[in-house]
């Protein structure tokens, strides 16, 4: 009897559908459907597809190593490629006395480019070195000139207090400068045991599905919620709104988690 029809005749003899068993191993329909009809190629990646044999086969009662063994018969491990000789292309030599008008001039633009800025440089300094214009103030006489009486507080020369500015306050920024705590959710992964297959829904919509590869690191922001689906959680560290969280299962174990705003 082959794996296909060992997991179909397991999961009929004990009334379980389709819809049931994805439910509890957190495996696509579709995915269950290809392990039944041995339809591997359908699967996401050898790894992958041992993995959800193996969850499967436990979830049924059915010895999930000896189901690995005939999978491993049925699809071997692929040859390494073969490395090729890269051969190097020899590159004629340079006459560099075609360039010599082009090495001529660009050497007269450079001169002057550094000319330009060491003038730049000479005339800011001497300006900071010249003496600053002191200014009378605005509604103050001059120096030897009485001071008028001021009619309000009836002292002479009794400058008005100065009116104070009122405070800005900038669009999402409270009173008193302080910034608000950052909103909503960064989630990070990071492949660093192998490659993973990932499905992750932000605010409803899918934001990403597919393979991560080993030594990749991926962020995705959302705003109220991100549903994170792992096909292999122990190859995954995973991080939320900067909190490291670590691996969330064992190798080859699907993992589904949710993550909510406000949540580290």
């Amino acid at each position: 009897m082959g794996i296909g029809e060992q997991l179909s005749t397991a999961r009929k003899s004990k009334g379980i559908s389709l819809e049931t068993a994805e439910e509890a191993t957190k495996i696509r329909v579709r995915f269950l459907e290809a392990l039944e009809n041995e339809e591997f190629n359908v699967l996401p990646g050898r790894v992958y597809a041992k993995a959800f044999l193996r969850s499967y086969a436990r979830f049924l009662g059915l010895d999930d190593a000896a189901l690995a063994q005939e999978f491993d018969a049925v699809w071997a491990e692929p040859e390494p490629p073969v490395k090729l000789r890269r051969i190097e292309k020899v590159r004629p030599s340079i006459n560099w006395g075609r360039y010599a008008n082009l090495l001529l001039v660009a050497a007269v633009i450079g001169l002057l480019l550094a000319f330009n800025s060491i003038y730049r440089v000479v005339f800011s300094v001497s300006a900071e070195r010249r003496p600053a214009v002191v200014q009378q103030d605005e509604g103050r006489p001059p120096a030897g000139q009485p001071q008028a009486e001021n009619p309000a507080s009836g002292a002479p020369g009794n400058p008005q207090p100065p009116v104070q500015q009122p405070q800005v306050t900038q669009p999402g920024e409270p009173a008193g400068g302080e910034a608000f705590p950052a909103q909503g959710l960064t989630v990070t992964l990071e492949a660093v045991g192998g490659r993973c297959w990932v499905r992750l829904v932000a605010d409803g919509k899918t934001t990403f599905e597919g393979m991560l590869e080993k030594g990749a690191v991926r962020s995705f922001k959302a705003e109220e919620k991100i549903e994170l689906r792992l096909g292999n959680a122990g190859a995954v560290m995973v991080s939320c709104n900067g909190q490291d969280l670590g691996k969330l299962g064992g190798v080859g174990e699907v993992v589904t988690r949710e993550f909510s705003a406000g949540q580290g």
